[in-house]
């Protein structure tokens, strides 16, 4: 009798390598690192592609870069907190709603305490025009907003920063009874199974602290696990993560009637202008025809891309720390030249199936 066996593997654990048939041409990309490699922008780079079924459309790494090769993202981290922020609302433990004076006594009294989250994480709130010491800690943050002032209201603009985030993952700490790192370690980098992520409010200080400038870091194996769990809408490795609920907010255009400086982000770097730039914790770079996002980002300054692109069903990572290079060089604009590449290179290969397909 003839026995089969059937192995069934969880594409979102495993990352195969996909099939000579199903290659597609990723060569400017790859010629566009190396020109920045060849410039000294970046002392090494990797670039790595994987599909919705976790299958590697490619990966390339340049001076002796790899899958754990772990390098500062910077704003990178802006996603992950978002992701963290949303499985405490998932939990019914906090509200993207309510004024912040709820979370921040501190701020009972003050105009900053009555901006929310999801303008904070959306970064319409008014807590990034009000100037503060962000050396002293995010304990800090509640006392010093109180005595800072602003004429901008909550909800009012849109102005990209780091203070309000950082105040987010302090009411994060402060809800869940935890430090930031054990609350993100335990409801995100745990589940997605990432080893050396180290991610969190103004972390660029943590350097001060350990010595050298990779905080906040990553690498690419752990964060295209993440970027695997938001393509499979809040599930990694079978488990759910967040709610499929979490995953549309944080995608879903948070800009509401905030007004937007122009040209911002999107236009900047994928020729896209529209005012929905940014969800909670992620840029909105490409819309479709009904204006839902299908190219989504958290670029760093230092030059770390991850993306994950719905058109085409891909997630990609560009590892890199830039190191500066000819001048003129842009890392946190420039590497999404990248994600813009790949996109192309995924559309001629639609093209030309279609064209075999016809012949």
């Amino acid at each position: 009798m003839r026995i089969i066996f059937i192995v069934a593997i969880s594409l979102c654990a495993v990352f195969a390598v996909a099939s000579p048939a199903a290659e597609i041409d990723f060569s400017k990309a790859d010629a566009q690192i190396q020109q920045w490699i060849d410039a000294h922008a970046y002392p090494g780079a990797g670039l790595w592609i994987t599909d919705t079924n976790g299958l590697t459309l490619h990966e390339h790494y340049w001076n002796g870069y790899t899958r754990e090769t772990t390098v500062m993202i910077a704003s990178s981290t802006k996603w992950l907190e978002a992701a963290c922020l949303m499985t405490l609302v998932d939990a019914g433990k906090l509200d993207l709603d309510q004024p912040i004076s709820i979370y921040l006594p501190e701020l009972k009294n003050s105009p900053a305490g009555e901006n929310t989250l999801r303008e904070m994480f959306a970064h319409t709130s008014s807590l990034n025009h009000i100037a503060i010491n962000d050396t002293l800690g995010t304990d800090t943050f509640p006392a010093q907003l109180a005595a800072g002032k602003t004429d901008v209201k909550p909800g009012q603009e849109f102005l990209y920063g780091g203070t309000d985030l950082a105040t987010g993952s302090r009411i994060i700490e402060i809800v869940a009874g935890k430090p930031w790192l054990t609350v993100f370690g335990e409801n995100i980098a745990r589940p997605c199974r990432m080893k050396k992520t180290v991610s969190g409010h103004n972390l660029w200080t943590y350097s001060n602290i350990v010595g050298g400038d990779l905080f906040p870091c990553s690498d690419a194996a752990d964060y295209m696990n993440f970027l695997q769990m938001i393509l499979h809408d809040g599930v990694f490795d079978g488990q759910r993560v967040l709610s499929a609920t979490a995953i549309r907010e944080m995608e879903a255009d948070q800009i509401r009637v905030a007004t937007v400086k122009q040209p911002e982000y999107p236009e900047l770097t994928f020729g896209q202008k529209h005012k929905s730039v940014y969800g909670l914790g992620e840029w909105r770079l490409m819309l479709d025809e009904k204006g839902e996002a299908i190219v989504l980002s958290s670029p760093s300054f230092a030059g770390f891309f991850p993306w994950v692109d719905k058109k085409h069903g891909i997630a990609g990572v560009f590892v890199g720390r830039s190191t500066g290079g000819s001048p003129g060089f842009d890392a946190f604009h420039d590497s999404a030249k990248i994600a813009k590449l790949v996109g192309e290179a995924m559309d001629s290969s639609a093209a030309i199936s279609t064209t075999n397909a016809v012949k």
